[in-house]
């Protein structure tokens, strides 16, 4: 071969010029493929993006007859393929997704009606960490399957995350609990009608009632705490207010008290009539009394106080003790009366102090009688004074005397 045909062009700026973009093509591949924000799909997509990229700009230098044009096919090709990028949009879609679920869920927790804050800060932030596990498992995800299972999955995790509120419906049962045991304490109540347990039952009820607005319109745990703590507090305070049956009382003993004046005031009475007659007021009393202890309505209580008042009003003293005792002495005094009148023995006027005597025994007799306070009292002076009665006659002197005389 002459020297002449050893001589051609040397082809080093195409070389040259393919080199670089595929070199470039390759370096953008290695970029693609170390994103991690990017799916397999998205990859593939964008790495057959850089191939044609790359392919037209392989052209583009095999088509070009001038160094010029060759560099220009060989720059352009070089920018195009450093242009491509795979697109993330599928996780920042999914992750996006997720902030808003995420968001989403905050607002019904936060509105929660029964959640205390603290059971709602507790609540928003597992919602942040079911968030941020979802979004780190979406990062880690290499597919678009996979991608979407992980949001998937995200999205079921935080909504079904609500508040565990469990502070204002326990504060509730701790109130309900001793509301039973008020209405127990209540029910047990010495001396209340059921009227009087009723009315302190519906303030028990009132205090429930404001207790729970209260424990519903709290925010804190505290605040819950302390509704709690100050409607069991003014619960425990509320006992009947036992009246009736005191009140009821208090007029029975009034009422006997008048009874016992009056009967202790009793004109001749003796002492044992009038304490008899106080024993059967005192025994009638009690009977009331228990009679309205027993009552169970207010009606009933009325109604055993005044007929206990009508029966007391029907007991009162008998003197008969000092009028027997008079009405005896008087028949003495009658029949003794009565003996003189027949003693034919004794003169007129021997019978006329005879009677005189008899007629001052029997005004002192009735006198003392009235006079003496008890029974045996009485009987003593009445007793004593039919003796005496007794013994006074006509002393036929006179008539004994003139006889004497003549026999002398």
């Amino acid at each position: 071969m002459t020297a002449i045909e050893q001589i051609t062009a040397q082809a080093i700026e195409k070389e040259t010029a393919r080199d670089a973009v595929k070199q470039k093509a390759n370096e953008q591949t290695d970029v693609i493929n170390n994103n991690n924000n990017s799916t397999e799909e998205e990859k593939v997509e964008a790495i057959g993006r850089i191939n044609n990229a790359k392919q037209e700009a392989l052209d583009n230098i095999n088509s070009a007859t001038m160094n010029q044009a060759v560099t220009s096919a060989k720059n352009e090709g070089i920018n195009n393929i450093n242009l491509i990028q795979s697109s993330t949009s599928t996780k920042t879609n999914a992750k996006s997704d997720i902030d808003r679920k995420l968001s989403e869920q905050i607002e019904n927790i936060n509105q929660h009606q029964t959640a205390t804050t603290e059971e709602k800060d507790t609540a928003v932030q597992l919602a942040n960490q079911k968030a941020n596990e979802a979004k780190n498992n979406i990062q880690t995800a290499t597919d678009n399957e996979g991608v979407a299972q992980a949001k998937t999955n995200g999205i079921s995790a935080i909504n079904n995350i609500e508040p565990n509120a469990q502070q204002k419906p326990t504060a509730k049962q701790d109130i309900e609990t001793k509301v039973t045991e008020q209405n127990r304490v209540i029910d047990n109540t010495a001396n209340a009608t059921d009227e009087e347990k009723q009315e302190a039952k519906n303030r028990v009820k009132t205090e429930e009632n404001t207790g729970n607005q209260n424990i519903d319109q709290a925010q804190t745990n505290q605040q819950v705490i302390d509704a709690k703590t100050t409607t069991i507090d003014t619960i425990n305070t509320i006992i009947p207010n036992v009246t009736k049956k005191p009140t009821a009382n208090r007029e029975i003993d009034a009422k006997f008290e008048q009874l016992k004046q009056a009967i202790n005031s009793t004109p001749d009475a003796t002492t044992d009539e009038k304490n008899e007659a106080i024993q059967r007021l005192i025994e009638k009393k009690m009977k009331v009394k228990n009679l309205i202890s027993q009552a169970t309505k207010d009606a009933q209580v009325d109604q055993n106080k005044e007929n206990g008042i009508h029966e007391l009003e029907t007991i009162h003293a008998h003197p008969t003790k000092k009028a027997e005792a008079i009405h005896a002495v008087r028949e003495k005094v009658k029949s003794q009366n009565d003996l003189i009148t027949n003693n034919n023995d004794a003169t007129d006027e021997e019978k006329e102090v005879a009677k005189n005597l008899l007629e001052a025994s029997k005004i002192k007799t009735i006198s003392s009688i009235n006079q003496a306070q008890t029974n045996a009292q009485v009987d003593n002076v009445k007793s004593k004074a039919i003796t005496a009665i007794s013994a006074i006659n006509a002393q036929p002197h006179k008539r004994q005397d003139a006889i004497n005389s003549l026999i002398a």
